[in-house]
């Protein structure tokens, strides 16, 4: 399978000598590894990203991949493209700040990255911004590791957050897994974060 993806500048603010014209207009081909029945289906952050950045060039590679690994409004900005990119029946509402939902089907895109809390290695991830939001909320929970980032998603209907104080939180165990009612009631596989109808 494969797939394209245009370098757009929109994404992070970078130097005058990465962002000319010519490079950031520049489509390149990516090719993504099926994983599982033929689709993709990633494991790790770093396939989501190369899923949508391949083969740009490695110094704006770098740098895209140090502003989500330190940035928060660079991760859930990440999210959306990478949801838009794989959603064809669907776009990002043109303002950043409309207010109900990220994309044009009502639905949102939600990036929550875990942080430790207890000594043993349990990690919370934390799900937030979601209290003018009117439908679908497609997640992506990071659990940060060492040398590698897990990636689990969920869809969680309007009907379910709109009840709860925010921000919510989901419980990852030391070996990352997440556990707990939530996480067991909406997890999902990348396939079902990124289907239509939700």
């Amino acid at each position: 399978m494969m797939m394209t993806t245009t370098f757009n500048e929109d994404f992070f603010t970078i130097d005058n000598a990465l962002s000319s014209t010519a490079i950031l207009n520049k489509r390149l081909p990516i090719t993504v590894v099926p994983t599982h029945n033929g689709k993709f289906e990633p494991k790790f952050l770093h396939e989501l990203f190369d899923s949508l950045y391949g083969n740009i060039i490695k110094e704006a590679k770098d740098l895209f991949w140090e502003q989500i690994l330190n940035e928060e409004a660079a991760r859930g900005t990440f999210w959306e493209k990478v949801l838009e990119k794989h959603m064809p029946f669907t776009r990002r509402h043109s303002q950043s700040n409309y207010v109900g939902s990220d994309f044009l089907d009502k639905t949102d895109a939600k990036f929550g990255g875990g942080s430790r809390y207890s000594a043993d290695g349990t990690v919370q991830a934390t799900i937030s911004g979601y209290e003018n939001k009117t439908g679908t909320l497609r997640v992506c929970l990071c659990a940060w590791g060492q040398h590698s980032h897990k990636v689990y998603f969920m869809l969680i209907p309007n009907d379910e957050y709109f009840k709860w104080k925010s921000p919510a939180k989901i419980t990852l165990r030391a070996n990352s897994t997440p556990i707990g009612p939530l996480w067991d009631k909406y997890r999902c596989s990348f396939q079902d974060v990124i289907r239509q109808g939700v």
